[in-house]
Formats: C-alpha cells, sequence, structure tokens
C-alpha cells in the first residue's frame, strides 16, 4: 500500500498535570537466547566443494558462521543437494532435518532457474512458482513440527551465467518467491546482498574473482563474506525495533538491508498507518500481510544505516510523558496521560499559542459515557482520540495542548 504524507502537524506540549516518565523496551530475538544447532540445507553452494574451499566442505558459510561468531553451538550442513532443485529438498527436508531444535538455513533455487520450465535430474517440474511453494512449504512443515525450531530461507538465485541462467529468469524467481514469501510473512535472508556493492539493484556485480570461482560457486572469500552477512540475522542484530509506549509508535535503526515485518499494537486501521524513514524524511511504501498463524503484518523494505517509524495511526501523544516536538500524521491524534484519582472527567484544550488565547479545541467533558468510542482508560493512564468533529487542519504548523481534571 502506498502512503503519502500531505502535511505534517508538529505539536508541543505543555505540562499541565504533573509529569510522568516512560521507559521504551526494545525486541530482539537472538542467537544468546537459543541454546541449539545450526543446520544448512541447500545445493551445490551449500555444499561448498569448489574453487579453494576444502574437499570435506568445512569451509561452508554455515559453518564459518558459527565457528566464528558462536563458538557455544555447533554446525552442519548437507552434503548431497549437489545439483539438485526446491523438489529434492522439500521431498527429503523429513530426512535430513530430523533434529529438531536446529537453525535452519534452506538454499535451494539456483538449479531450479537452470531447469526452469522443464524437469530436473529427478523427474520434477521446475518453474518459479514451484520453487517459491516449495521454499513456503519445507517453512510451514518446520514451524508446525517444532515451534521452537528456527527456519531461515535464503536467496541466492543470482548467477553470471547468459546461457543456462539469463537474468530474467533469476530475476522472476526472485521476485515470484519475495512476493509469496511477503504474502505469509515469512523472514528469508537475501543472501547475495553479503556480495554485492550495490543491493537491490537486482544484479551480483562481482564476478571478477573476488568472491566467485565461476558463473554460480562462490570461493573462499564468499563464503566468509556470505557467513559474517548470515549472523547479522541469525543473532538479531539486522536490525533493533523499538516500541514507545508514549507515543505509541514503533522506531526501526537498520543495520542491514532486507524486507522486515513489524507487528501492530493496539487497534488499528490499515488506512491509517504511515511508515516514514526518519533518516531522509521520505514516506516508505508497505504492504498489509499475515504470517502462517494468520497474524497481521506491516512490511517494508530497509535499508542498511537508516531509521524509520511505524505509526499505525492510533498515535499516542503523551502530553505529561515528555513527547515535545511530536510529529503529528493524523488530523484526530491520540492523546494520554496519568489518570487523576477522584477525576469525573477531563478539560483537553489544543491552542495556536503557547498563552491559550487562540483554541481550537476545548473540550471539558472528556469522560467514557459522553465519549464511549473515543474514551478510553486502565489503572494509570487515560487515553482519548480527538473526534473527528474537532479534527486538526492538515496544515504544517505548531499547536500546543494541555489538560486537567474535574473531581
Amino acid at each position: 500500500m502506498n502512503k503519502k504524507i500531505l502535511t505534517t502537524l508538529i505539536v508541543i506540549f505543555l505540562i499541565f498535570s504533573g509529569t510522568t516518565m516512560f521507559m521504551t523496551y526494545i525486541e530482539i530475538v537472538g542467537a544468546d537466547s537459543f541454546d541449539g544447532n545450526y543446520y544448512g540445507y541447500g545445493d551445490s553452494i551449500m555444499k561448498a566443494t569448489q574453487c579453494d574451499l576444502a574437499g570435506d566442505g568445512s569451509e561452508c558459510y554455515v559453518l564459518y558462521m558459527q565457528e566464528t561468531y558462536d563458538a557455544l553451538n555447533t554446525s552442519s550442513h548437507n552434503m548431497d543437494g549437489g545439483s539438485k532443485t526446491t523438489n529434492w529438498g522439500k521431498a527429503n527436508f523429513a530426512s535430513h532435518v530430523s533434529d529438531w531444535g536446529w537453525y535452519i538455513i534452506e538454499a535451494f533455487g539456483v538449479n531450479d532457474i537452470y531447469y526452469n520450465d522443464g524437469n530436473d535430474d529427478d523427474g520434477y517440474y521446475c518453474n518459479a512458482t514451484n520453487a517459491s511453494q516449495n521454499k513456503l512449504d519445507m517453512y510451514r512443515w518446520s514451524v508446525e513440527n517444532n515451534s521452537e525450531n528456527h527456519y531461515i530461507p535464503t536467496i541466492l538465485t543470482l548467477a553470471n551465467d547468459e546461457v543456462n541462467r539469463p537474468l530474467a529468469v533469476q530475476l522472476n524467481h526472485m521476485n515470484v518467491t519475495t512476493s509469496l514469501f511477503k504474502n505469509y510473512s515469512v523472514p528469508y535472508v537475501k543472501l547475495f546482498d553479503a556480495v554485492d556493492s550495490e543491493p537491490y539493484n537486482g544484479r551480483v556485480d562481482d564476478w571478477d574473482g573476488d568472491y566467485y570461482c565461476d558463473t554460480v560457486h562462490l570461493n573462499l572469500l564468499g563464503h566468509k563474506a556470505m557467513g559474517s552477512f548470515l549472523w547479522y540475522f541469525v543473532n538479531g542484530s539486522d536490525y533493533v525495533e523499538t516500541y514507545h509506549e508514549s507515543n505509541g509508535t514503533i522506531t526501526i535503526q537498520a543495520d542491514y538491508n532486507e524486507t522486515i515485518y513489524v507487528f501492530p499494537r493496539y487497534n488499528w486501521n490499515i488506512e491509517n498507518v504511515i511508515v516514514v524513514c526518519v533518516t531522509n524524511s521520505t514516506v516508505i511504501n508497505f504492504v498489509e500481510g499475515v504470517d502462517i498463524n494468520g497474524n497481521e503484518t506491516i512490511q517494508f523494505d530497509i535499508l542498511k544505516g537508516s531509521s524509520y517509524e511505524v505509526n499505525f495511526g492510533m498515535q499516542f501523544i503523551s502530553i505529561d510523558g515528555g513527547t515535545n516536538g511530536t510529529t503529528v500524521y493524523s488530523s484526530t491524534p491520540t492523546f494520554n496521560w496519568t489518570i487523576i484519582s477522584g477525576a469525573v472527567m477531563y478539560n483537553l484544550q489544543i491552542a495556536n499559542d503557547s498563552a491559550f488565547t487562540d483554541l481550537v479545541v476545548n473540550l471539558s467533558d472528556i469522560n467514557e459515557y459522553d465519549y464511549p468510542s473515543e474514551y478510553d482508560s486502565n489503572e494509570t493512564r487515560v487515553s482519548f482520540t480527538l473526534p473527528v468533529a474537532n479534527s486538526l487542519q492538515i496544515i504544517d504548523k505548531t499547536y500546543y495542548c494541555r489538560v486537567r481534571a474535574y473531581t
């Protein structure tokens, strides 16, 4: 879904009824909290016996990742997936990935492109739709058979082989797979970005021997680059997601390029969601999706070194929570403040000036009975969504607001 900000409302809040500070928390799911192993499941790139690599596959990027960054866990990978497609991967998934409790890094796809619109050596038909569905089926099976399992599908399809793997076919496989993954909010890694100096341009640009020894396979340096890249995703340091309770927004700090899935909080309306890249002050396109359990998500691409803010439409503006200068993207934002013991109603004022002589909103009867749809409270906080009848002007300007209690 595309979104545009027509204008920005800068709201400066004056503390009128005391101050309460609120903490934010950071959500990171990483390897440190998972006691298990890593298992690489893929084709000849995963087998890792080409070029200057050891003949026993011990320098595969999955093994390199574990040995370099996570000495507490162990790693292994399949050695018989050479020249195989996702069809073989799906058919042999249970027999190879039998020890549940692994991080499973799946990396099939290059050979599906080679056999595109034809049958592979095992007699299975190959095309982009079939390959992407096979990957999704492996992911589903992994999740459904063991909730503790971490399945990480990768996309490593770009090769410098116009004869057997034309670029148009490669890009079609990549786009079909990523689209299907986004439909079900499947977390995936565009692993070729590890050896690509220009991520998202649709083509790995380094075929001069730095990372590759032929048109498909990576050398030792390439495996080390991908192992380091993969670690960002395994240990959860690829991005940091922070939820701000004071205003109900989520901020993202990106440490790598990827597609992420953000789960909304509170009641939200997709039509009101806005994602902004704070780094360059631009609105980011996003799509609405669901994961395989039916949970709704917001999906968008992030770039390394950039910061983002997700506003779910119910933007919580904390009058006593230190949010002066908040940029508001809705004409009917939600305000909240500390509940006052014994209060029967509240008076919210919004003005064009700090002296509150030019009021644009003056609601003196705020309570759950007069505003059943707009008013909400818990043991510590009151929240109040500005009614449509009192909408703020959609123009760039500064407003001032304050609230008081009637006891």
